[in-house]
């Protein structure tokens, strides 16, 4: 298992270097300031520091003896982790067609009832609050063009 530990966190540097390249690309600083590859620069390198130190810790530790347990042994954990790609994946699908507030609604009323089992009334409220937060801060503050859909919103 430490081999694949250490060949995980050493493809975290890796991502975090490549990112860092294409950042370059973009151009880190211009005449008005920071251009559009100054923050994926940063978000580049600390990947690539956070994934140092994970491929530093692994190296020191002492090796551990192999164990024989499955993968996944947690079923319910295994279940939920398919639940929430399964709603990424509908939720990029259908966020064209409704646009970002009604998907982000249905989504996050779909996790948090199914997979946290919270009741439906509360699900709700903190579904619409969060999502219409979340589009007042891209939307409004930040200048992001979210989806649209039939309804306009």
């Amino acid at each position: 298992m430490r081999t694949a530990e250490l060949v995980a966190d050493a493809a975290w540097v890796t991502l975090g270097l490549g990112i860092c390249l294409y950042a370059l690309k973009l151009r880190l600083w211009d005449a008005s300031g920071p251009a559009s590859g100054f923050l994926p620069f940063i978000a580049g390198v600390f990947i690539a520091v956070v994934g140092l130190a994970l491929v530093l810790r692994e190296w020191a530790r002492r090796p551990v003896r192999e164990s024989t347990a499955p993968f996944w042994e947690d079923r319910t954990g295994r279940n939920r982790v398919a639940l929430v790609t399964a709603a990424l994946c509908v939720m990029a699908y259908l966020m064209p067609v409704l646009g970002f507030l009604v998907t982000a609604s249905l989504v996050m009323t779909f996790l948090l009832g199914l997979t946290e089992r919270t009741r439906l009334a509360s699900s709700v409220v903190l579904a619409v609050v969060s999502s219409l937060a979340t589009y007042w801060l891209f939307g409004s503050l930040l200048q992001v063009r979210l989806p649209r859909g039939l309804l306009g919103f």
